[in-house]
């Protein structure tokens, strides 16, 4: 029987990464914006470094960006 467990086990890791990999590279396309990219040009108010991402808050023409 330890032998079927580590088939189930591995089964279980292979289905594992591939569900995970397929989340980030969801996430992290960015192939619909490329046409749509633009420059901002400020003063930098704020920086946060966190999880899932990091935020930096620009002031540009009185008005704040978060990107």
């Amino acid at each position: 029987m330890p032998h079927v467990r580590f088939t189930y086990l591995l089964g279980f890791a292979v289905l594992a990464a591939f569900l995970s990999a397929s989340g980030v590279q969801a996430h992290h396309g960015w192939a619909w914006a490329t046409d749509e990219e633009f420059e901002i040009t400020g003063t930098i108010q704020s920086v946060r470094l966190g999880n899932p991402h990091g935020e930096v808050t620009i002031s540009v023409d009185g008005e704040e960006w978060v990107v």
